[in-house]
Formats: C-alpha cells, sequence, structure tokens
C-alpha cells in the first residue's frame, strides 16, 4: 500500500492466460480496417488482406495498403512481423501477373501453400495438401490410442476415438469436404482404422464397414452431408451474424409440387473448384429435402428429422 514499484519494460505481446487480454487487443486493433481500401480479415493476432488482381494498378494499390498497415502500426507502436508475413497468388491462369509486394524496404515472401484458421490453402484452391495433413495428424492420434488404451473396453476405445480422432478429420470439414475417389478414401480409411482399433480386430477377415455399424459410426459422407444442411439452415434463419442474401437468393413465390417453399435456384459452376465448393452442394441437398423437414422450428429438431431421414 502506497507504494509504487520501478518501470519495468514490456517486450511481450498478450500474457499467456490473461482473461482481459485478449479483449483489450481486440479493441485496440478494431480500427486497423479503417485504414485500408482493400477487404481485410482479423481473427485474434492474425490479420488477411486480400483483392482481385486484373491489372498493375491492382497491385500497386494492393502494395499500397500493406504500407497503410505497417504506418498503422508504427503509428500505434506495435510491431510487424515481415519475416511472417507472405503472400499468395490465387489463379489458374498459366502466366498470372507477377509482382514483389514489399512493407518498407522488406520483400514479402511467396508461399505455395499457407495455414488460416486451421486450413492448409494452395494457389489451386484444391485440398489434397490440406486433406494430407489432416490424415496424417489423425493416423498419429490413432496410433497413440492404439499404444496407451491397448487393454481398455470397446465402449472407452470408441469414446476415445469420438473425442481425439474424429474432430481431426472433420474441423471446417464442410469447407473442404473431398469430393475425389483418392480424397474421399483418405478420409474413409481413418475411420476404418478406427473401427478395427475400437474392437481390435486387424485380420483382413473382418470386415471394416460391420466393425462401423457395430460401433454405431456413421459414413463420413454423411455426417458431412448433415453438416452442410444444419449449417444452411441455420443461415437461412439468421443464426449467424451473416447476410445469405449476400451468397444466394430463397425463392419462396414459385411453389410446386416439385419445389418447396424454401427453394433455392441452383449456382451455375464453371468449374470443378466451385461446382464442389459448399454452397453448390448444399443448395442441391436442400432442394431434395421433403417440406416437412424444411419446416422444422429449431435446429434440434432439423437434425433430428434428417437423421431419420438418412437412415430410411
Amino acid at each position: 500500500k502506497n507504494k509504487q514499484s520501478r518501470a519495468v519494460a514490456v517486450n511481450s505481446g498478450v500474457p499467456q492466460g490473461s482473461v482481459l487480454g485478449p479483449l483489450l487487443f481486440l479493441l485496440y486493433i478494431n480500427d486497423l480496417p479503417n485504414r485500408v481500401t482493400v477487404p481485410i480479415r482479423l481473427f485474434a493476432d492474425d490479420c488477411v488482406v486480400y483483392s482481385r488482381i486484373e491489372t498493375e494498378h491492382d497491385q500497386v494499390n494492393l502494395n499500397n495498403n500493406l504500407q497503410r498497415i505497417k504506418d498503422w502500426c508504427e503509428e500505434w507502436q506495435m510491431s510487424l512481423n515481415t519475416e511472417k508475413t507472405v503472400f499468395m497468388t490465387i489463379t489458374r491462369k498459366k502466366a498470372p501477373l507477377d509482382y514483389n509486394y514489399q512493407i518498407g524496404n522488406a520483400f514479402l515472401k511467396r508461399v505455395q501453400n499457407y495455414k488460416y484458421l486451421g486450413l492448409w490453402f494452395t494457389p489451386d484452391l484444391r485440398w489434397n495438401t490440406h486433406i494430407d495433413n489432416v490424415c496424417s495428424r489423425a493416423t498419429k492420434a490413432l496410433y497413440s490410442l492404439r499404444r496407451n488404451l491397448y487393454t481398455a473396453p470397446s465402449d472407452i476405445k470408441c469414446l476415445a476415438y469420438k473425442t481425439l480422432v474424429r474432430p481431426i478429420i472433420e474441423y471446417s470439414k464442410i469447407v473442404w469436404d473431398p469430393y475425389t475417389k483418392t480424397n474421399c478414401n483418405k478420409i474413409t480409411k481413418i475411420q476404418r482404422l478406427g473401427a478395427r482399433f475400437i474392437f481390435n480386430k486387424y485380420s483382413r477377415h473382418h470386415s471394416p464397414t460391420e466393425l462401423c455399424k457395430k460401433a454405431g459410426l456413421d459414413s463420413p459422407e454423411l455426417r458431412t452431408r448433415i453438416e452442410r444442411l444444419k449449417f444452411l439452415f441455420q443461415l437461412i434463419h439468421n443464426h449467424f451474424k451473416l447476410n445469405y442474401s449476400d451468397y444466394f437468393q430463397v425463392n419462396t413465390q414459385e411453389h410446386s409440387r416439385h419445389r418447396h417453399n424454401m427453394y433455392i435456384p441452383p449456382l451455375v459452376p464453371r468449374n470443378d473448384c466451385f461446382k464442389f465448393s459448399y454452397f453448390p452442394r448444399a443448395i442441391e441437398d436442400w432442394n431434395m429435402l421433403p417440406e416437412s423437414i424444411i419446416g422444422c422450428s429449431s435446429l434440434t429438431s432439423f437434425e433430428q428429422n434428417l437423421k431419420r431421414l438418412f437412415s430410411e
């Protein structure tokens, strides 16, 4: 009491375990988007700036915005780690416009894959790299369970698989849901190994399909299909702070024997990258649902009816 400690320089960022620290940090950087003229996304201390590049002027404009971010950091006495700042050109063009982006005097490194919020992105927007990474992590987790729960009863093993392995292969899966046979098989293989682990049946004479049924493990494709539709249901019913009209329109006027009153006109993709992305696939599934399910008043009843429908 009535004592004052000596001044100490604080060289670190947000203290680990602090309750108010992350909130104060978000308040501190909240005005950063007002400084730039291109789209910017903030999540905790991650910042992504992006822009559609069609001309050299677009490239210069994006680089100028990087400088604005640097100026903002200097103004508010924040350090920007240029060694961790990279850029990626997302395109299918054989000869895209090239540009050496820089912040101050530091040129940014071009990367061919980048992990953002747990997902691995590549310039062609395919998910091969991400799926390989997911399967590798899930396999390591599964073999760790095999070593530590070798003698455990099946119900404990099943719980461990659902808790520690399956979340790895289902994190944000509606975004990167595989559509090629090769990638689908990679995900299915993880679950088959999980079923063998649960019952300790590794002989080729034991059918992994039957073991999955015995363990009550629905197929990865079915689980993802349900999650896709649940997300769309929540989006349409304003459970998120997102406006669905930015992505699609709901045609409530055109009601016929073959179309329910929440019919969504299909999107017309021009390539497989878009065709097998979230919205085209989710909308196709949504339009095939019976009106009795579309009219569910809650997410819980919607999910229950979906499971009942797909189990028939």
